[in-house]
């Protein structure tokens, strides 16, 4: 399967089931990202449209402290990543060139 599969894949099976879309905002015209909340679950989908950078996600639950990884990108196809540490509602990330992260409290498939 091409990228555009795994794209898919991350927004099918990462996003929760009947989920509220969040609003998000990003400072970077080239990282685009995308919330959605379910009843117990929520994704947050990161799209880095340019080259490889560091990142910080804010404005998660306070009470949360862990949250499972997923990457595509031209190494990777919907690849399991080791969990991010969240603190104090915000987590620091290195993003890939031209790549999509999803971070989730759902495991992926």
């Amino acid at each position: 399967p091409t990228a555009r599969y795994w794209f898919v894949k991350h927004f099918c099976n990462l996003t929760p089931y009947h989920s509220q879309v969040l609003t998000t905002s990003s400072d970077n015209p080239k990282v685009l990202v995308t919330a959605f909340r379910g009843d117990a679950d929520f994704a947050v989908h990161i799209a880095n449209l340019g080259a490889a950078r560091a990142a910080t996600l804010t404005g998660l639950p306070a009470s949360l402290t862990r949250l499972n990884a997923v990457r595509t990108s031209a190494a990777d196809s919907f690849r399991r990543l080791e969990d991010i540490t969240v603190t104090n509602g915000a987590v620091k990330l290195d993003l890939t060139a031209q790549s999509l992260l999803t971070l989730t409290t759902i495991l992926p498939e």
